[in-house]
């Protein structure tokens, strides 16, 4: 009887079901999920919580299917922002850029973006011009 349990509850994705460190994992990646669409939603950096994402995304190896979805979901908003946030750190650097300023903050988060979406896609086509912009940009 044990066993037949045992063996039907392996097959799960259920944070019941899983070891103690799975589900702090789990917890993290959700913490860290809604700290991301957080700052997407407000147009802020999403260095930390996509950092956070993408290191805790090696844990997750064999991951059922709602961990795996969780998982894209996660990307796809660290995605999403870090191309959403960069075009704005480009557009403030070319604007400061004509006014004659320097904007060092915008230039390292600019980098920022530009890694998470490299670790995400290293072949993402949106991903080249930006950083092409960040050259000629930041010095």
């Amino acid at each position: 009887m044990i066993l037949l349990v045992v063996a039907t509850s392996a097959g799960c994705d259920t944070v019941v079901g899983a070891d103690p460190a799975q589900r702090f994992l789990l917890a993290r990646l959700e913490t860290d999920m809604a700290e991301a669409q957080k700052a997407l939603e407000a147009h802020a950096s999403l260095s930390f919580p996509c950092h956070a994402i993408l290191a805790t995304v090696a844990s997750f190896k064999n991951a059922g299917v709602d961990t795996r979805e969780k998982i894209e979901r996660a990307k796809l908003i660290c995605h999403d922002g870090s191309l959403g946030y960069a075009r704005v750190q480009v557009a403030r650097l070319e604007a400061a850029r004509r006014a004659r300023e320097d904007l060092i903050d915008e230039c390292f988060d600019l980098e920022h973006a530009l890694e998470i979406l490299d670790s995400l896609n290293p072949n993402d086509p949106t991903a080249g011009p930006l950083a092409a912009k960040r050259k000629t940009l930041c010095p």
